[in-house]
């Protein structure tokens, strides 16, 4: 459907996925491009993260009644609650916001940190890679300046990525210091690897801004994604 509509209005169009994976016990984000969504393999991972986001924001509902925050009726008012997707970002995070417990992301984030601490049960990063893999995708590491790593253990952690399977890292991110961003165009162009970048707005997260940083398509000339493109 949402080839179809690009196609009629004339943007360019490539199938992807953003999916959430353990990574040495936190999360990260791998980018897939180039999939093929009804692919098995990639549906049952999708699947597996879903269930266990299902799980996470029932403790983080439980969490929110037990500190007052919410009353029992606005807990099971959660099931049945229904967003329009134009508004980014994703369900409880746009409950809270109806709810008037935060007013962006970031507000969110901390508050339910403190509130269920504990990282989601995502699928293994060697899972997600597979899968993406599978799909005829390409995989790409979302944010790499995000997970709070040492820079100087930055190309250590692509290096152990990349060897799973791994064939790109966005480079150019708003979260990215201008020292992670060098680091991982060095090691995509050493590795012959995509280079990606993108604002990653969700539409709700006050320090993003659609085309910041400017990323030419250019990027994708004569990678293995440029035939995906339509």
């Amino acid at each position: 459907d949402a080839a179809l509509k690009a196609k009629a209005l004339g943007i360019a169009f490539l199938t992807g996925v953003e999916i959430s994976a353990l990574w040495e016990g936190r999360t990260i984000h791998l980018l897939g491009y180039g999939i093929s969504p009804t692919d098995g393999q990639l549906q049952e991972v999708l699947g597996r993260n879903i269930q266990c986001t299902a799980l996470y924001d029932q403790q983080v509902l439980q969490s929110a009644e037990q500190a007052c925050l919410l009353s029992h009726e606005k807990v099971l008012a959660y099931e049945k609650y229904v967003y329009s997707e134009r508004l980014g970002g994703w369900k409880l995070l746009n409950y809270f916001i109806n709810q008037g417990l935060c007013r962006d992301g970031f507000e969110y984030l901390r508050m339910v940190q403190n509130l269920w601490p504990q990282e989601k049960e995502f699928v293994p990063a060697k899972d997600a890679i597979r899968a993406i893999r599978h799909s005829g995708g390409t995989c790409v590491l979302a944010h790499p300046g995000s997970y709070n790593w040492p820079e100087f253990a930055i190309e250590k952690q692509l290096a152990a990525l990349w060897k799973l399977g791994l064939r790109g890292v966005e480079c150019h991110h708003p979260l990215n210091s201008p020292s992670v961003c060098l680091q991982c165009v060095n090691f995509c162009q050493r590795h012959n690897l995509l280079e990606t970048g993108g604002s990653d707005d969700h539409g709700n997260l006050p320090d993003r801004q659609m085309g910041v940083p400017y990323v030419s398509s250019m990027l994708l000339a004569g990678t293995e994604l440029a035939q995906h493109i339509h």
